[in-house]
């Protein structure tokens, strides 16, 4: 895992953690109507555009990118 990937995950939590301990309630971070909306229609809209196995596909190679750190001599990556 490349450290930018894990620094980004860290601060990103500590974000979110902090502004839930300053806000006074819980409940307005949690919306699952709203969670539900955003994350179903996008899903649906991929699937729209693209044919089932390249999303599925391409899942995995992101997050093959973002948590494997899998490095290509520089001669490698020119031709």
């Amino acid at each position: 895992m490349d450290i930018a990937t894990l620094l980004g995950l860290v601060i990103g939590v500590t974000v979110v953690m902090l502004a839930i301990m300053t806000g006074s309630e819980l409940s307005i971070f949690l919306n699952l109507p709203g969670y539900l909306i955003v994350c179903g229609c996008t899903f649906a809209a991929t699937l729209i555009k693209f044919p089932i196995s390249g999303v599925f596909v391409a899942f995995f190679v992101g997050i093959r990118a973002a948590f494997v750190n899998e490095r290509e001599s520089p001669a490698k990556s020119s031709t």
